[in-house]
């Protein structure tokens, strides 16, 4: 027959194994929403910066275009 120890150790057992399981998920649900915010930060990076160099308004600026193609080569190198 079972007794109260026995319940409460397979209990505890499974609620081990459920928060396991529950961390794992977490985890893959972070990785996602980290790569979805990347994605979404290099989309807007492209927007801001890097089409507005190659439309020209870069190039009038001067100094400013090279600091805006330094910033686009820093930002790709970091995003591989």
């Amino acid at each position: 027959m079972v007794d109260v120890t026995e319940v409460s150790a397979i209990v505890a057992a499974v609620s081990v194994l459920v928060g396991v399981v529950y961390y794992v998920l977490d985890l893959r649900h972070q990785r996602s929403m980290r790569e979805m915010e990347m994605r979404l930060d290099k989309q807007t990076f492209l927007r801001e910066c890097i089409r507005p160099c190659q439309t020209g308004i870069g190039w009038k600026l001067g100094i400013e275009s090279r600091v805006c193609r330094l910033l686009i080569l820093a930002r790709l190198i970091l995003a591989e």
